[in-house]
């Protein structure tokens, strides 16, 4: 992240959708798909689709991020 932000390296993303894959009473996986611009000085703008799936778990009432990995298409 340091390197990033010294070659003032921005990044957006905005959610196009998201649906809940599994959900328990202390653990849940939604799969979402984000619109990503990252800039880069001197470069041009890089767009993406990403799939992604989030893993989240349960503590203290509040559900905390655990893992996020990319969904792979078929």
């Amino acid at each position: 992240a340091k390197d990033l932000t010294a070659k003032n390296v921005s990044a957006q993303a905005s959610a196009i959708s998201a649906g809940v894959e599994a959900l328990g009473p202390h653990m849940a996986s939604v799969a979402v798909v984000l619109r990503g611009t990252q800039s880069v000085p001197g470069k041009p703008t890089d767009n993406a689709v990403l799939a992604l799936r989030v893993t989240l778990s349960k503590a203290g009432g509040r559900w905390l991020v655990n893992n996020v990995t990319p969904l792979h298409s078929r």
